[in-house]
Order: structure tokens, then sequence, then C-alpha cells
């Protein structure tokens, strides 16, 4: 295999690590909000006492622990998908860097 097809290939590599990045991270921060947005609508029409600060606006929103959990769950979803983009673009990263000249 000449030096051209060899680094066409490790472009090719490097680019679909790059796209499996992109859709992690996209995944990762659309299907913990659309899979929360009903909770989140229900808990915002729900409001057993006044407001007077955000403090008093999150408590209100973690009231119950399965609110928590919910939350716990929301974050380190999007946590995990940002780690495992990251991972997968320094990969790409890596693979453009074998690229010979």
């Amino acid at each position: 295999m000449g030096k051209a097809a060899y680094n066409e290939k490790l472009k090719l590599r490097a680019t679909f690590f790059n796209n499996l990045a992109v859709a992690t991270l996209a995944a990762g921060y659309l299907v913990p909000y659309f899979a929360s947005l009903p909770w989140l609508l229900e808990t915002a029409t729900e409001v057993p006492k006044p407001i007077t600060s955000k403090w008093d606006a999150l408590s209100t929103l973690l009231a119950s622990p399965e609110a928590k959990i919910k939350l716990v769950v929301l974050v380190s979803g999007i946590i995990i998908a940002s780690i495992v983009a990251a991972g997968l673009r320094i990969l790409a990263n890596h693979t453009l860097s074998k690229i010979a000249d």
C-alpha cells in the first residue's frame, strides 16, 4: 500500500472516530433532556409554596427522593457522554498524528 493510500485510510479512520464523538455527545445531551422533559414540565406546574429565591426553587424541584435520583441520572448521563466523546476525539487526533509526510 502506498503512502497516499495509507494516509487516506488514516484520515477515514479519524473521521469515523470524530463522527462517533459528535453522535455520542449529541445523544448524551439530547436523550436525557427529552427523557426528563415530562418530569420537568410536571414539576414546573406543581408549586406547593411561594418561591422567594433561587434556592427555594431548587429545593422545591428536588423535594422528593425520586426527583433527586432523576436529576443524578440526568447529570451523570451527560457527564459520561462527554467523557466518551472526549476519548473518541483524542483517539481521532492520535490517528491523525500517524499520517506520514
